[in-house]
């Protein structure tokens, strides 16, 4: 067998891939013409964003798109203009982004955490049923990973009892559920363009969609300083989350290239799924009524070797594959349980642990089907590695400590 990278061995592939936007002839005139106008932003949004705006609204076939600077200022408007105020709860999954439970709080809400579904880690409407108080005023799914919640139970969920459904699509852009786009099915979407290996990636940014023309004209007062267009226009307490116009020109070429990227990816999961076909690490099959678009690709260890979970990542990225843990579930951040108390429970089963064996994989952008290949290579190698070598893997795992995204172990590149 082949010595894994991690204990002095070869790499299976030379130098990791590296996630980069590569712009279009069109999008280089867009960004000459919009240097050689000097007007690099609008106090209420340039005619670059507005451009994007439409793009977004049309791909996704609503009304209404707000561009703003981050994912995470999306959330936060969403929250906002929904009226999302003083001890209103927010029933989310405690297997996402932190920023989705930040962004209640900012507003004085309470996130009232819920368990997940085992695979696609969405929230868990059984589990959920038992949280819904007067209180209860939203319910904020998010599609982890790019992989799309049932929306019909989703939505069958939130009409019972009377919730505003704010969407984090920040992670599935492109994904659909029975031929609906993720972040049209609720009252509010939200999508974010900041991470590089993003769908869309334009440095940082993000969107809202929504068909309630109202709502839309709030949302856009909360994103420009609670201002309508005008100079003496204060309606609202706002912020300014507007988005600059180089960063909506990049966005646009992400819109025209969507389909065809969330194409790659999911042909580059399917060589992930031929390479690990027959071993432990095979993935669930997706069902058919989902259109998954891969934001990353989750494969689970068997859940006996959820302790060495942090090493196993680690040896593949020594390989020169992009590997990851997942973030940290909302109810082990030590701040986040402090603030919201003693009620909250001290374990969340199913997200204690599924989350244990996550070990999310590269799948783009600058992958082909082919690198997919070669990036399952390298799990297989280090999975083979780990299962005839197991007494061995789990010492090596003790020693390591907790996965860090610093320190030698990610410099194995520059060092060759």
């Amino acid at each position: 067998m082949d010595t894994l990278a991690i204990l002095g061995g070869e790499p299976v592939r030379e130098r990791k891939i590296v996630p980069r936007f590569v712009p279009t002839e069109d999008t280089r005139r867009r960004i000459d013409e919009l240097l050689a106008s000097g007007a690099l932003s609008d106090f209420y949004g340039g005619p670059w964003c507005a451009e994007f705006e439409r793009r977004f609204a049309e791909y996704h076939g609503v009304r209404n798109a707000v561009a703003v600077s981050s994912g995470t200022c999306a959330l936060h408007t969403a929250v906002t203009a929904c009226g999302i105020g003083p001890g209103d709860e927010v029933l989310i999954p405690t297997s996402c982004f932190f920023t989705a439970a930040t962004v209640v709080l900012q507003q004085n809400g309470v996130p009232v955490l819920v368990d997940c579904l085992p695979e696609s880690f969405e929230i868990d409407l059984d589990a959920a049923e038992s949280l819904v108080t007067p209180r209860t005023k939203a319910i904020l799914p998010v599609h982890m990973y790019g992989y799309p919640s049932d929306i019909d139970r989703l939505t069958e969920f939130a009409d019972r009892h009377g919730l505003l459904v704010i969407e984090d699509a920040c992670q599935s852009h492109g994904a659909r559920f029975r031929d609906r786009p993720m972040g049209t099915n609720g009252t509010v979407g939200c999508f974010s363009f900041g991470a590089p290996r993003k769908h869309i990636n334009c440095g940082e940014g993000g969107m809202l969609i929504t068909d309630d023309d109202e709502l839309a004209r709030q949302i856009r007062r909360v994103a420009n300083k609670g201002k309508d267009n005008g100079w003496f226009t204060h309606r609202v307490m706002g912020f300014s989350y507007v988005m600059p116009e180089l960063n909506a020109i990049i966005g646009i070429q992400g819109v025209e290239e969507l389909d065809e990227l969330v194409v790659v990816r999911r042909a580059v999961s399917d060589s992930y799924d031929a390479v690990l076909r027959g071993t432990e690490l095979e993935p669930a099959p997706v069902p058919d009524t989902l259109y998954h678009s891969y934001f990353r690709k989750v494969v689970l260890l068997p859940e006996r070797f959820a302790p060495i979970r942090d090493w196993v990542v680690r040896a593949i990225e020594w390989e020169n594959v992009s590997a990851k843990p997942p973030h940290a579930a909302l109810h082990t951040i030590a701040w986040l349980r402090e603030r919201l108390g003693p009620s909250l429970p001290a374990s969340f089963p199913v997200a204690d642990r599924e989350l244990a064996r996550v070990v999310d994989l590269e799948v783009g952008p600058s992958m082909t089907a082919e690198d997919g290949v070669v990036s399952g290579q390298a799990v297989l190698k280090v999975w083979r590695w780990v299962r005839e070598h197991e007494q061995e893997a789990f010492a090596l795992a003790e020693q390591s400590g907790r996965y860090t995204d610093k320190g030698p172990l990610l410099t194995v590149s520059a060092a060759r």
